[in-house]
């Protein structure tokens, strides 16, 4: 269906057991390509591609983007951390779209600023469609690798993981963006979480960690099984 395309970074090693015990638990047989500072025997089973730790967060992504041979991925990072069941049918179909040329970029959960309203996709009855300025976040995505590629080289220079967020609004109105397909996963039961997005029925995740520390104002019951199962001491990170 698809494949996992993860960036990490060994700072971040005390999240990797919950994060990738978690892919193992629901998604086992889907291949896992890890961008990372350095190999670890807690990455075992997944193809890693290293970057070195002076590059910036682009150039690591383009250079392993570059490697592989894979034509749907699962775009995500280690502190995205799935907690729920995954809607299995809901996500092929999704790959379908994109396979058939009638998705580029599918966000796993929805979000918005406070003024706007959903627009209803007419390819889904899941789907949305992206706000302008969200029409490609650093969250967990469904894409082709070579859109992520063509992406990821259309930045005017490498640039960190904020700077390429920022770029967004500026790119997607380039004459080979502007056409792009960006959707954005919606069904009518989900609650939304914190200021501008809301939880995901297709791939139950939250963005769990925040400046260092655990969201646990957002996700006080999820972090809590998590650390429970995964014998995790939040108070090493410390919560928010």
């Amino acid at each position: 269906m698809f494949s996992f395309f993860i960036h990490t970074h060994s700072d971040c090693k005390d999240l990797w057991p919950c994060f990738f015990g978690q892919l193992k638990e629901h998604f086992e047989q889907f291949n896992k390509y890890v961008c990372v500072d350095k190999n670890d025997e807690l990455l075992s089973g997944c193809k890693t591609f290293l970057y070195e730790e002076q590059t910036l967060y682009s150039k690591r992504l383009l250079d392993s983007l570059k490697h592989l041979k894979e034509e749907i991925i699962l775009f995500t990072h280690e502190d995205m951390i799935l907690y729920g069941e995954p809607d299995y049918k809901t996500l092929n179909e999704y790959v379908n779209l994109i396979k058939n040329g009638k998705a580029n970029f599918i966000k796993l959960l929805k979000c918005k600023n406070p003024n706007e309203s959903f627009i209803q996709s007419e390819e889904h009855s899941n789907l949305v469609v992206c706000p302008a300025q969200y029409s490609f976040t650093v969250q967990p995505t469904l894409c082709k690798a070579s859109d992520l590629v063509e992406l990821v080289e259309t930045l005017p220079s490498h640039v960190n993981i904020w700077d390429l967020e920022r770029a967004i609004p500026q790119i997607f109105q380039l004459p080979a963006f502007k056409n792009k397909k960006c959707f954005m996963s919606s069904f009518s039961n989900e609650s939304q979480r914190g200021i501008a997005h809301w939880d995901s029925s297709v791939y139950p995740h939250g963005n769990m960690i925040f400046k260092g520390k655990w969201t646990y104002s957002e996700y006080k019951k999820e972090i809590d099984i998590l650390c429970e199962k995964y014998s995790i001491q939040k108070e090493t990170r410390g919560v928010i």
